[in-house]
């Protein structure tokens, strides 16, 4: 039992170990006489092997061939040894380093360089049949023919490498007909290509790849070079469909030395750049027809119709005829963010079409749709086609068309779009039946006038006008939801559109003093739009000047439809629209300014309203004293006091910004003497006073307009002196500080509140002079200063104003009659005043636009006032008084002040 297992064990090791060395053969010999481990030996061995896995491994680094080595019939994978392998030498006509007549399956590892002259045809690695290299095509192979037909790496039908070509690959022939990469069929490449791949003739046709079509899978980011020395040099000529999976990072680079035809990439069927393009594509021709990417029978994209193939890198493409730098004979669907260039008598960027062979091009009258995305960093020289069919291009980014002298939409429903894209719609843009200003945009219009299609401005994009002064023109439709910018620093400027306005978006004119942008509209108006105004004049010179037109239209329009907002701060000046219809079917808006805003005419009322209670609020020895001489009263003593009372005014303001402010104003004041000595027949005294007061009132204009509502409270005290000699003169000096507090209400605008102090003196002198009988005349003068703190407001339509600071003198004059003078009991004094200021301005700036407003009060104001007391004849008995007066203006009916008072003194 144990021997048979043995033996069967023995059987199965000698099998195993000679059918794992069956098949591979080894070259160790540099010659080619046929000797036991040469490569002809062993090609012969693979020929005669059963195995379906054959190998030749080389283990010498050269074999130099004398003749064509045998035509391989069987699949064999090739062995190269660490420092590689060079197989080279003369092998005839129509021959080949490596041939199949079969479909064969090959490999290569290490590195292998095969490389072979002959007269013509001959081939590096070929198979008549299909040709698959399993993995890497790592293999160099170099071919040359002394007339012509030289191919590097050939499959007379089907070419598949599993992996990437990273050897280096060449063919050249002394005439025409080189090929680095050949398939009958079609080429397909799993991996990269990422090797060197060369292709060059003496005269003609010259070709990197060449086939039926191709699929690579990974990258093209080896380099391509086909030079011909006449014409016909081509990177990639396909008849099929080429398909890039992945970058095409490399370089393709085909020249034609002396004659036509020059191609990157030529195909007759669909072009799919689906990992985009961002290395370089160079096609050069001496004489005509040049093109990086030329599609003759179909399409070009990334991957579908609907895809984009994105391009990146930069393709050019010059001759001395015709040259495209992109050409597809059907669709196109691109976006460039690269260089396209492309020179010559007849040079396109990008291009529908063919060439026709003549120097010029064929254009596909059928309809079919391009999208061409031309985005940041594109950079385009030469012009643009897109032919028939209904095309859409999109201007995006920094896309640089300065090189483009022709922008050409061709037939059909063509559509110009503007995306984030800053320049001008100029001559060179033809053929475009829609324009659409996107989002991000700043168009000029400078050649609009020859448009005669659809014009959209989307939101948050710009439409500029061309110049100072110009006049633009739409001739066709304007569709607005974004800014048709007129606004360049000066008026007079102008946009006419002939056919419909849809409005939406914002119209920005520049406006002068009487003159405007104009926009004109000759069409139907729809939708309403925004005027956003940009003025050049200070508001005065504004407001001194005829109303400017702004927008003139041909029918009767809506008063909406245009609505102004300006951003211009005019201060206290009040600006608005006026909507005309002048008979004819026309309507105009016009703009100007038409006064002060309410806000400004109630500022300039403030400052008065706020400071007129401190004339009331001076203590004055005339009501608390009791008037007495020799029969009893005893005006000697000191002692405190306490009065109230109640004044309705009326103060009309004339000049900038005139007005009407009416109100009363209620106080209490109390007071000590503080000091009160006789010195011989004089008296004098000191004393001290404080009090408070509120005052509400209105606004209005001379017109009776309500302009907003007034209420505040007054803070106040001080000191005073006297010095009196009874029944002759009193004199009596005071001076006190204040605090005033007011709520502005306004009409429209929210409330405000200030607070201002403010400072007074005043400096009286009264004489009496006795008639007799208790009677006596009593003239009187007083000077009074007083000094209130300016304050500033901010109300929403004037912005920032400030009331300025007011100081002023004013003098007062009075002449009364005392009745009982000397007797104790009731007494009266009757007095006839004038008041006097010499110059009652207030002034109110506004700090944002330089104006400053000023208005005044009366100079003079003439009244009197009535003044009954009692007063006991006892020392300490209480004096008590009641007063009522009236000042009337000398140069208005609308001022007036009235007031009672009433007080009472009680001495100690």
């Amino acid at each position: 039992m144990n021997r048979r297992f043995l033996r069967l064990l023995l059987f199965l090791g000698f099998f195993f170990c000679d059918d794992a060395r069956a098949g591979v053969f080894e070259v160790s010999l540099s010659s080619d006489d046929g000797d036991e481990h040469s490569l002809r030996w062993a090609v012969e061995q693979v020929n005669a092997s059963a195995d379906a896995d054959n190998v030749i491994r080389f283990t010498t680094e050269t074999v130099t061939l004398s003749k064509a080595l045998p035509v391989l019939t069987n699949n064999v994978a090739f062995e190269a040894p660490a420092g590689g392998v060079s197989v080279g030498g003369e092998t005839g006509y129509n021959s080949g380093v490596l041939l199949w007549t079969t479909n064969a399956t090959t490999s290569f590892s290490g590195t292998g360089a095969y490389a072979a002259t002959g007269s013509s045809i001959v081939s590096g690695i070929r198979s008549k049949y299909a040709l698959t290299v399993i993995g890497d095509c790592t293999a160099d192979v170099a071919i040359e023919t002394r007339s012509r037909y030289a191919y590097g790496i050939r499959a007379d039908k089907v070419l598949h490498v599993t992996g990437d070509i990273s050897g280096t690959v060449s063919a050249t022939a002394g005439t025409y007909g080189a090929s680095a990469l050949h398939s009958g069929s079609k080429a397909f490449v799993e991996g990269d290509i990422s090797g060197t791949i060369t292709a060059m003739t003496g005269e003609y046709g010259a070709a990197c790849l060449k086939g039926g079509g191709m699929t690579l899978v990974g990258d093209l980011s080896g380099t391509m070079t086909a030079t011909a020395g006449s014409y016909g040099a081509y990177g990639m000529n396909l008849t099929g469909q080429l398909e890039i999976g992945g970058d095409l990072s490399g370089s393709i680079s085909a020249t034609a030395l002396a004659g036509d035809g020059a191609y990157g990439i030529i195909g007759s069927s669909a072009v799919t750049l689906t990992g985009g393009v961002s290395g370089i594509i160079n096609a050069s021709a001496s004489g005509t027809d040049a093109a990086g990417i030329y599609v003759s029978g179909s399409s070009l994209d990334g991957g579908s119709l609907s895809d984009a193939a994105e391009i990146s890198g930069t393709i050019t493409a010059s001759s001395s005829g015709a040259s495209a730098a992109i050409m597809a004979w059907t669709e196109m669907n691109l976006n460039v963010t690269g260089t396209l260039s492309a020179t010559g008598a007849s040079a396109y960027a990008i291009r529908s079409g063919n060439f026709d062979g003549a120097g010029g091009f064929v254009d596909n009258t059928e309809e079919r749709v391009d999208r061409v995305v031309l985005g940041s960093g594109a950079v385009l020289t030469g012009s643009v086609f897109l032919g028939d069919g209904d095309d859409v291009l999109t201007l995006s980014g920094t896309a640089d068309i300065s090189g483009v002298p022709e922008l050409l939409g061709g037939t059909g429903d063509d559509r110009l779009v503007f995306s984030g894209w800053n320049g001008a719609y100029s001559s060179a843009m033809q053929g475009w039946e829609h324009l659409d200003v996107g989002i991000g945009s700043s168009v000029g219009m400078d050649a609009l006038g020859s448009f005669s299609g659809e014009v959209s401005v989307l939101e948050g994009a710009v439409l500029r006008a061309g110049g100072a002064g110009h006049g633009d023109r739409i001739a066709g439709s304007l569709a607005n939801s974004g800014l048709i910018e007129l606004r360049d620093g000066n008026a007079g400027g102008s946009l006419r559109v002939d056919g419909g306005y849809a409005g939406g978006g914002s119209v920005g004119l520049d406006v002068g003093a009487g003159s405007a942008d104009l926009l004109s509209l000759s069409g139907t108006v729809s939708g309403t739009t925004t005027l956003l105004l940009s003025v050049a004049p200070s508001v005065t010179e504004l407001a001194a000047a005829e109303p400017s037109l702004l927008v003139h239209t041909r029918s009767v329009v809506a008063e909406d439809a245009f609505v102004v907002v300006d951003e211009t701060d005019y201060g206290p000046y009040a600006a608005s629209v006026s909507v005309v219809e002048d008979g004819t079917g026309a309507t105009d808006w016009y703009y100007g300014v038409r006064g002060l805003d309410d806000e400004a005419v109630m500022a300039q009322a403030l400052m008065p309203f706020l400071a007129g209670p401190i004339e009331s609020f001076v203590p004055r020895f005339l009501e608390r004293r009791a008037y007495g001489g020799e029969k009893g009263v005893s005006p000697e003593i000191g002692g405190a006091w306490v009065r109230t009372g109640k004044s309705w005014n009326s103060e009309e303001l004339r000049g900038d910004a005139g007005s009407i402010a009416e109100g009363s104003f209620r106080f209490v004041q109390l007071g000590w003497d503080m000091l009160y000595r006789r010195s011989g027949k004089l008296f004098y005294g000191a004393g001290v006073f404080a009090g408070t007061g509120t005052e509400t009132g209105s606004v209005s204009t001379p017109g009776g307009k309500d302009l907003g509502e007034l209420e505040g409270t007054f803070y106040s005290g001080g000191a005073y002196g006297f010095v009196s000699r009874p029944g002759l003169y009193r004199f009596e000096l005071a001076a006190g500080s204040g605090l005033h507090e007011l709520d502005v209400r306004y009409a429209i605008a929210p409330k405000e509140r200030v607070a201002a102090g403010s400072i007074f003196v005043s400096a009286e002198l009264e004489v009496l002079l006795p008639l007799g009988y208790g009677v006596a005349l009593s003239p009187r003068v007083q000077g009074l200063w007083r000094h209130v703190d300016g304050f500033s407001l901010a109300p929403l339509t004037t912005g920032r104003l400030v009331v300025d600071d007011d100081e002023r003198i004013m003098g007062i004059g009075g002449l009364g009659v005392v009745l009982n003078t000397d007797c104790p009991g009731w007494y009266l004094v009757a007095e006839g005043t004038v008041r006097f200021e010499p110059n009652p301005l207030n002034s109110v700036s506004y700090p944002e636009t330089g104006v400053t407003l000023e208005t005044s009060g009366d100079r003079y104001r003439f009244g009197g006032s009535v003044t009954i007391g009692n007063r006991a004849g006892g020392v300490l008995d209480p004096v008590y008084w009641v007063k009522a007066g009236t000042m009337l203006a000398s140069g208005s009916t609308d001022s007036f002040s009235h007031t009672v008072e009433v007080g009472v003194k009680v001495p100690f």
